[in-house]
C-alpha cells in the first residue's frame, strides 16, 4: 500500500523540470599547423588507438598527432599536401590494411595520396591533376572490385569526378558527373539498398542536395535534386531512425540549421526537416554520444567558438543543441574514442587559433546505479526523473543503464517501483548491468 501511494502522488509532479546532462569536458587544446581546415581519426599506426590527422591551409601540410597512452596527442611529422588543402579523407587505399589519406588541394587544382608505410609514415605521395578547384574527396569502392575509389567534387564545374583505384593506391581519373551549383561536400552510402556505393552532394548556391545513384560500375544515373536549408556546406549520411535505410543530415551555413532527410526505403526522400542550430555552421559528424542507440549529431559553430550537440530522438532533434567550447573558429569535427573507453569523444580543427580541440565524454565514465538524474546520488529525485522520462517529454537517464534500477535490460515502471521500495521500505539496492 505504502508504495501504490506514494507512486500514486508522484505521479502528479512528473512535469518537473530537470537538469541537462553534461556530456563533454572542457576542452583540452594540442597545436596544429597554420589555418586547419580538417581533422581525421585513425589508427594511423596500427597501435591500437585512435590517431589525428589534420590538413593545414596556411602552410600547406598534413599533420600527424599520435595518441599516446595518457590520451596526450604529439607531433609526429608533417607532410606537405597541395595548394589551400581543403578536404581530407581517411581510407585504406592499397590493400596492406593500414590508414591512407587523401587530400583534396583547391588552390593546386590536385589531389594528394599519401600511403602508409604500416607504421603511421608517409614515405610515398602522389598528386593527381582532377578538376578546377576540387572542394572535397570521399573513398568508397564504387565499381566494386574490392579496393576504395575516390570521389571529387569540382567547385567551378559543379561535377563529381570518379578516380578508379588500380588496386595499388594508384588511380586513373574515369569520368566526371553532374551535381548542382556550387558544390559544397559529399557523402558516400548505399542509399537504395542495391549494395553498391551511391553518393548525395550539398550544392551550396542553389539550397540542394543532389543524389546520385550508382550502376554499379562506378557510372552513375542522372541526378535527382531535393531542396534543404539555406547555404548546405556539409553532409552526414547514416541511419537516423530505427529502420534500416541510409538518412541524410545537411548542415546549412547561412541558415544556421540542420536539414534530416529521411529515405523511403527506396533512396527516395521524404521532405526536408529543418532544425535550428549554431551560428554560420560549417560541418557535422555522426555518434551516439548519449549510448542510446540513436545517432546524434555534432556540428561546428564558428561564429560562437563552439560545438553543438543535437540530440537524435529516434529520427528527429526537437530539443535545442548543447554548446560545449571549443577553440578559436572550429571548422572541421570529427567523432571517436580518443581515450579507449569505449564512449565517443569529438576533435575539432581549430581555423583562426591554429590548433586542435580535444572533449572527452565524460557522460558514462561513471555512474552511480539508480541516479538517473546524474547528480552522483539515489533519491526521490532520481523517481521523478524516472516518471518523467517514461510517461512524459523528460530527457533520458544517462547512460541510458543508470535508470535500470533491477538490472533487466529495460528502463520501465519496475525500475520506478525498485527505487521506491529502495528509498522507502528497505527493499534491494538498485543493481545495473
Amino acid at each position: 500500500m505504502l508504495q501504490r501511494a506514494i507512486f500514486t502522488g508522484l505521479l502528479v509532479t512528473s512535469t518537473l523540470v530537470f537538469a541537462q546532462n553534461s556530456f563533454f569536458a572542457p576542452p583540452v587544446n594540442y597545436p596544429s599547423g597554420s589555418m586547419p581546415r580538417a581533422v581525421g581519426a585513425a589508427d594511423i599506426d596500427s597501435d591500437g588507438d585512435q590517431d589525428l590527422a589534420v590538413i593545414c591551409a596556411g602552410d600547406n601540410t598534413l599533420c600527424i598527432l599520435l595518441n599516446e597512452a595518457d590520451t596526450a596527442f604529439q607531433p609526429d611529422g608533417a607532410y606537405g599536401t597541395g595548394n589551400y588543402p581543403n578536404s581530407l579523407c581517411l581510407s585504406q587505399l592499397d590493400g596492406n590494411n593500414a590508414i591512407d589519406f587523401a587530400v583534396a588541394n583547391i588552390g593546386s587544382r590536385d589531389v594528394s595520396v599519401f600511403l602508409n608505410s604500416g607504421s603511421g609514415t608517409f614515405e610515398n605521395v602522389t598528386h593527381y591533376d582532377i578538376g578546377i578547384n576540387p572542394r572535397a574527396v570521399a573513398a568508397a569502392d564504387f565499381d566494386m572490385d574490392n579496393d576504395n575509389d575516390l570521389a571529387v567534387i569540382n567547385l567551378e564545374t559543379d561535377d563529381v569526378g570518379i578516380m578508379l583505384n588500380n588496386g595499388t593506391g594508384m588511380f586513373t581519373y574515369s569520368g566526371s558527373f553532374p551535381a548542382g551549383e556550387e558544390p559544397m561536400a559529399l557523402a558516400t552510402a548505399d542509399l537504395d539498398g542495391d549494395l553498391d556505393v551511391d553518393l548525395v552532394v550539398a550544392n551550396y548556391n542553389v539550397d540542394s542536395v543532389t543524389v546520385l545513384f550508382n550502376n554499379g560500375d562506378a557510372t552513375f544515373l542522372a541526378p535527382v535534386d531535393y531542396p534543404v536549408g539555406d547555404g548546405p556546406f556539409s553532409i552526414v549520411a547514416a541511419g537516423f531512425n530505427d529502420d534500416a535505410d541510409i538518412d541524410i543530415a545537411v548542415v546549412n551555413y547561412d541558415g544556421n540549421s540542420v536539414s534530416v532527410l529521411l529515405n523511403n526505403g527506396d533512396g527516395s526522400f521524404a521532405k526536408a526537416v529543418n532544425y535550428p542550430v549554431g551560428h554560420l555552421p560549417p560541418a557535422a559528424c555522426g555518434g551516439d554520444i548519449d549510448a542510446d542507440a540513436d545517432l546524434d549529431l555534432i556540428v561546428a559553430s564558428t561564429l560562437t567558438d563552439d560545438i553543438q550537440l543535437m540530440r537524435n530522438q529516434g529520427g528527429g532533434f526537437p530539443d535545442p543543441p548543447a554548446a560545449y567550447a571549443a577553440g578559436n573558429c572550429p571548422v572541421s569535427v570529427c567523432v571517436a574514442d580518443l581515450n579507449g573507453d569505449l564512449n565517443p569523444d569529438v576533435a575539432t580543427a581549430n581555423y583562426w587559433s591554429d590548433d586542435i580541440s580535444i572533449l572527452l565524454n565524460i557522460s558514462h565514465s561513471f555512474f552511480v546505479c539508480g541516479d538517473s538524474n546524474g547528480d552522483e546520488d539515489v533519491n526521490l529525485l532520481d523517481i521523478l526523473f524516472l516518471i518523467a522520462f517514461l510517461y512524459g517529454d523528460g530527457d533520458s537517464p544517462v547512460p541510458p543503464e543508470a535508470g535500470d534500477c533491477n538490472a533487466d535490460g529495460n528502463c520501465n515502471l519496475l525500475d520506478i517501483l525498485h527505487l521506491i521500495s529502495y528509498l522507502y521500505s528497505d527493499g534491494p539496492e538498485p543493481t545495473c548491468i
